[in-house]
């Protein structure tokens, strides 16, 4: 844990690794409508604050002995920034009301290495029966999840750092890893706009519905963007692998 005073915001159009592209262009030029990443953060004494670059829902440790561990530059994200959790306690949330309720339609996308869990949440706190979240699991397998069922996975397996991707088109679900379609998804389809009016908040490092479920993951970036079509995401997914070296 982070304990002594720390304020560290990183300039949004720096250029690391030789690459014309910043974080921010890329949620700019696709459209994000919220998004997170390790270069946008404020690290002050017990507190961490990741900010969204749309400037609506910021993301904090709740508690002391649940802030995350930053890392100014590390190497299997192309000595980027990155957050880490450890599958305790560490959490960065916000109380949010039926956050994206009206979408029916949407894209997940996330630069992240997880060892296994629900690692980016939107949760009904006081039952275990209205929640998203992007998962891995134990087989390294990558998805989405509505109240513990696998709504989409992934084919393959992947360990390390990889760009992730889990969407709702409309009328089915897909994923893309690292630009790739990896689509496995035998269930009926469902958005965020399915559980209109139970979840409370946005949470990176966590589910915090009934009981907490916590994730051991490293996270540099994390969005929410509208789907438009498949080759809006893969040329999306392949500037984040420039930026992160992936």
């Amino acid at each position: 844990m982070l304990l002594s005073p720390l304020r560290y915001i990183n300039p949004l159009n720096c250029n690391r690794g030789g690459s014309a592209l910043t974080i921010s262009s890329i949620v700019s030029k696709y459209g994000f409508l919220n998004a997170w990443s390790a270069e946008n953060i404020t690290i002050n004494g017990t507190t961490t604050t990741l900010h969204d670059y749309l400037g609506e829902h910021d993301l904090s440790n709740p508690t002391v002995a649940s802030q995350p561990n930053f890392i100014a530059a590390d190497a299997d994200f192309n000595n980027r920034p990155i957050i880490t959790f450890d599958g305790i306690d560490a959490q960065l949330t916000k109380a949010v009301a039926n956050w994206r309720s009206a979408d029916s339609s949407g894209c997940f996308i996330s630069v992240v290495n997880t060892i296994g869990n629900y690692y980016f949440s939107t949760n009904d706190n006081s039952s275990n029966s209205a929640w998203f979240g992007m998962y891995k699991s134990g087989s390294n397998k990558h998805g989405f999840v509505k109240n513990g069922t696998v709504m989409v996975d992934s084919v393959n397996s992947f360990t390390g750092a990889n760009v992730y991707g889990a969407i709702g088109t409309g009328v089915g679900f897909k994923e893309f890893i690292n630009g790739v379609e990896e689509t496995n998804s035998p269930f009926v389809y469902s958005w965020l706009d399915s559980l209109p009016t139970q979840r409370d908040d946005i949470t990176l490092g966590a589910v915090t519905r009934l009981s907490n479920i916590f994730t051991n993951c490293e996270v540099a970036f994390i969005g929410y963007m509208p789907y438009t079509n498949d080759a809006t995401i893969i040329a999306c997914q392949n500037e984040l692998k420039t930026i992160f070296g992936i």
